[in-house]
């Protein structure tokens, strides 16, 4: 349909009667986010604020719904990037977000790593020339105390955009570097932190641990044993193994349940209750 008509179809968003309104969002809604501009700009053009309430619902719910689809694409076609999760995750929040923008700042993280460590084969070598990168160079860090309970915090662009940001988004952004840089890092699900673990091409367990709250500082398994005993928690196995992207991105949604959570942020629990459903069977949270 022509913008002409398209126009035209929004304009009548003031209709009175319930059910002429909810025709019409659903046709506009049917027509995906690449319509978005045209009930945006008459927003901007309207005095009516039955229309421009009407549009931002609208335009919420289609833009939740994209985050939701491409997530769940994300899923489908094997998690293989992390920061694409998180991206996807954040869009959620912050419908505006452009993929490209935090896959550049990342890239360009990767490329002074990699510019500077003449690509050297040893990992330990490698991880110091990431946490040089990440913790000195760019000068990321962690909140923490109270703040750190602050659900911007987890988001992986308020990390890259104000340098601070807290386990979760910390350690996203140090496990999408090293894959980049295709080392065999991977997620670690220690009770409340967000840890890497090295494996090496032989190793089905890890050769060690990587502590992103700590400014990258390798740990052995027994560092991270006593921690999880410290914490009064059981230790169980897998609290300690080497753990998919997907399950990592699950570990973003658990943390922002819960932070959102403690804020009585009500609306914002359930939808990123609503976008665990995606993982399916055997990605349970893991509380």
């Amino acid at each position: 349909m022509k913008e002409i008509d398209l126009n035209n179809i929004v304009n009548l968003l003031d209709d009175p009667d319930a059910e002429v309104y909810r025709l019409i969002a659903t046709d506009i809604m049917s027509r995906g986010v690449k319509v978005v501009p045209i009930p945006e700009k008459i927003w901007y053009q309207t005095s009516n604020p039955t229309v421009q309430r009407r549009i931002e619902g609208i335009l919420h719910e289609m833009q939740e719904k994209e985050a939701m689809q491409g997530i769940a694409e994300w899923v489908d076609n094997g998690a293989t990037d992390i920061l694409e999760g998180a991206y996807w995750i954040a869009k959620f929040r912050y419908p505006g977000l452009n993929f490209f923008k935090p896959i550049k700042a990342v890239e360009a993280i990767k490329m002074s790593i990699w510019l500077s460590s003449n690509n050297t084969p040893n990992p330990f070598e490698c991880i110091s020339f990431i946490n040089q990168a990440i913790y000195e160079a760019y000068g990321f860090s962690i909140k923490k105390q109270k703040d750190a309970l602050n659900p911007n915090l987890c988001y992986i662009n308020y990390l890259l955009g104000n340098k601070v940001g807290n386990s979760v988004s910390i350690g996203v952004l140090y496990f999408s570097v090293a894959q980049r840089l295709h080392l065999s890092v991977y997620g670690v699900c220690v009770p409340g932190s967000f840890i890497l673990c090295y494996k090496g091409e032989y190793d089905d367990n890890p050769v060690f641990y990587i502590n992103t709250n700590n400014y990258g500082q390798l740990v052995r398994e027994d560092d991270i044993v006593d921690y999880i005993s410290h914490l009064g928690i059981e230790f169980r196995e897998h609290q300690i193994e080497a753990r998919d992207n997907k399950r990592m991105a699950l570990r973003i949604l658990e943390t922002l349940v819960f932070t959102y959570g403690q804020a009585e942020n009500n609306k914002r629990t359930k939808l990123y209750r609503s976008m665990l459903t995606i993982f399916g069977q055997g990605y349970e949270l893991e509380i």
